[in-house]
């Protein structure tokens, strides 16, 4: 080909093939349309909006938006978690659940983090003693205490954690005529013992010494039962001596 122009003689740089030098920078909007190969033909400053901060739980995006001396607003200049990102700091994280307590930094700590793993410190259920458990050997009448293996240890603070719960249902009185098993409602009943499970079946309810030999009992409120035997006691008969 033959000329002595440029137009003739060369073929154009297309910013589309170039790579910005500055990692600060990024191509300009269609790049295919603009000629270039340096940074100043082809580049601008990259924007926050285009990036993502490094840690989600210890960072947060600050605004997109700048204001320049109170007239107006601009895109934010950036690509990194400084000049992108806000750090979020464990001293304003609340550590309230059961399974966790709080490592009671101060205002000025800097150690990052928005999660209870980043923030607090485990409670593990060794030192909780079970509702019911009087005596602190990990049985309880409603609760008996999970046990730890070498691998895995329970964590928490409440029953329900650290507990396995005892139920009614599987428990049966021993003086089945004293006592009348609880109605069930919603919930199942928690419990081993007579009064956890049952209601106290009285004396004064009973009606079967209504006959001409048997009478109820004084004290038939605040005695359990609901047989004759428990219930009630013989007619005295009184007698009249001869004259």
């Amino acid at each position: 080909m033959q000329g002595n122009t440029t137009d003739r003689c060369c073929e154009p740089l297309w910013c589309t093939n170039y790579t910005c030098a500055n990692e600060t920078m990024t191509l300009m909007n269609r790049p295919e349309t603009r000629k270039g190969s340096t940074d100043e033909d082809c580049c601008e400053p990259k924007l926050c909006k285009d990036y993502s901060c490094s840690d989600q739980t210890k960072y947060v995006k600050k605004p997109l938006t700048v204001e320049v001396d109170g007239v107006g607003q601009i895109s934010r200049l950036g690509f990194s978690d400084a000049e992108c990102c806000s750090a979020v700091y464990c001293h304003a994280f609340s550590c309230t659940s059961t399974k966790w307590r709080s490592r009671n930094l101060t205002s000025d700590d800097t150690t990052l983090g928005s999660t209870y793993e980043e923030c607090c410190d485990k409670t593990y259920c060794t030192g909780y003693t079970c509702t019911t458990d009087y005596d602190d050997d990990g049985n309880g009448t409603m609760w008996y205490k999970r046990v730890d293996t070498n691998a895995f240890r329970w964590q928490g603070s409440t029953d329900e954690e650290c507990c396995h719960p005892v139920y009614c249902s599987q428990y049966t009185t021993s003086s089945p005529t004293q006592w009348k098993r609880k109605v069930q409602g919603s919930e199942p009943l928690l419990g081993s013992t007579d009064r956890e499970c049952y209601d106290p079946q009285m004396c004064d309810k009973f009606c079967g010494c209504n006959n001409a030999s048997k009478v109820l009992r004084p004290d038939a409120n605040n005695t359990q039962g609901s047989t004759l035997a428990e219930c009630c006691e013989a007619v005295q008969v009184t007698t009249t001596a001869a004259r």
